[in-house]
């Protein structure tokens, strides 16, 4: 079962995520299940190409694991002046004008692991086990490629809760005759929607627009422009929103 979900992940890995959470199943070892995976993939001559710079991330908190391009996400952490938006869920809801310092800590550990210096990207990388809740969060929206990173406060869980909420969905669909009748579903995230009044970057419009100008520019650079990213923007309120 973990060969055929890795396996069937490897375009969305190799072309244009960052990260991809397992939350289909629950090893028992998930670093040592997907470090023997990742291995026998990198050494296979059929998927090595595919697999050479992907990576076991597993954080202990949550016990999540994410497979995850070391090359996209060292890209992204880069690029982290512009995308994600940090969201900060307490009362009341704020957005952070910069890269809250928590989670550069966090992200200061990545960097050093990416860094060009090191002579190789390890099998798995497991974070820190202190990583405070809200953190971990924030991080996942990065490895997610979420264009806004929620940072919630355990004391304020249900702050969302009856909140118009901004839903993003994207998607991929390829020319007719290729064998794929159905779009591939790539993410979903969410903003509040009255952010907009006072965020002009959280405009449906503007997320839009960089959601698909991320992913378009990233299968370019693989050479492949038939493929088209499609993002979806809907207005919703919930009873419950989890994290």
């Amino acid at each position: 079962m973990a060969f055929l979900y890795l396996t069937s992940t490897a375009y969305p890995l190799a072309a244009f995520r960052t990260g991809y959470l397992v939350d289909l199943f629950y090893p028992k070892d998930p670093i040592s299940l997907f470090s023997n995976l990742i291995a026998s993939l990198r050494a296979s001559p059929f998927t090595s190409s595919l697999f050479s710079t992907v990576l076991h991330v597993y954080e202990p908190a949550s016990e999540q694991s994410f497979f995850v391009n070391s090359t996209l996400l060292a890209q992204r952490i880069e690029e982290l002046d512009k995308f994600p938006i940090f969201v900060r869920l307490g009362s009341p809801i704020e957005v952070f004008q910069q890269i809250p310092d928590r989670l550069d800590h966090v992200l200061d550990s990545l960097r050093a692991l990416l860094h060009p210096s090191n002579a190789g990207i390890p099998l798995s990388y497991t974070l820190p086990a202190d990583i405070p809740t809200d953190v971990a969060v924030a991080l996942a929206g990065v490895l997610l490629d979420y264009a806004v990173a929620y940072m919630p406060v355990p004391s304020q869980e249900h702050v969302l809760s009856g909140v118009p909420l901004d839903f993003y969905e994207s998607t991929l669909t390829w020319p007719q005759g290729e064998g794929r009748e159905h779009p591939w579903f790539i993410m979903k995230f969410s903003c509040p929607a009255h952010l907009t009044e006072d965020y002009p970057a959280l405009t449906p419009t503007k997320i839009m627009i960089c959601i698909q100008m991320m992913f378009q520019n990233r299968l370019s650079v693989l050479g492949d422009r038939t493929v088209q990213v499609n993002v979806e923007h809907t207005t919703k309120t919930l009873a419950h929103v989890a994290f």
